[in-house]
């Protein structure tokens, strides 16, 4: 899997991919052109460094196509204990939701990426960037807007 900022590079993801402390960086379910493997069974673990005084992240995802209702992207508000959560399976570009900002209370991320052996697709690509627009607080971009990246988006 191709990572930015402290993650283990591999060519395919395997596993506890690794922790993270980067206030931005970007992860993907695998390394170079062409689809993701079978049986895919990864996870990276996201913390906001403490120095940056954050108070959410905002991930956005560049690339998202998976195969529908079988291999899933699920994100967690924590770690994987957490109950909050949101699960991305299916073609983004066909939904409409490539690029789309989505925002997670707190200073961790976990992302868990796993597929079956029926069929494979281009994958995905995860951005993030924790929220320290305004000084970290939440609302710093207002009630219709979020940071990505020290900017208001």
């Amino acid at each position: 899997c191709r990572a930015t900022a402290g993650f283990r590079a591999a060519s395919r993801c395997d596993g506890d991919m690794g922790v993270t402390t980067a206030l931005t960086g970007s992860i993907t379910d695998h390394d170079g052109p062409g689809n993701y493997l079978d049986n895919a069974d990864c996870s990276w673990t996201i913390v906001m460094p403490t120095e940056a005084e954050v108070s959410a992240v905002v991930y956005r995802f560049a690339l998202f196509a998976t195969e529908q209702s079988y291999d899933h992207v699920v994100v967690y508000a924590g770690d994987t204990s957490y109950t909050s959560r949101r699960v991305y399976s299916g073609y983004f570009e066909r939904m409409g939701g490539l690029g789309r900002h989505y925002v997670v209370a707190g200073t961790t991320l976990t992302v868990t990426f796993s597929s079956n052996e029926r069929r494979n697709d281009a994958g995905f690509v995860l951005e993030w960037s924790g929220v320290t627009c305004g000084g970290g607080t939440l609302s710093a971009c207002g009630s219709t807007a979020h940071c990505f990246n020290d900017t208001c988006v």
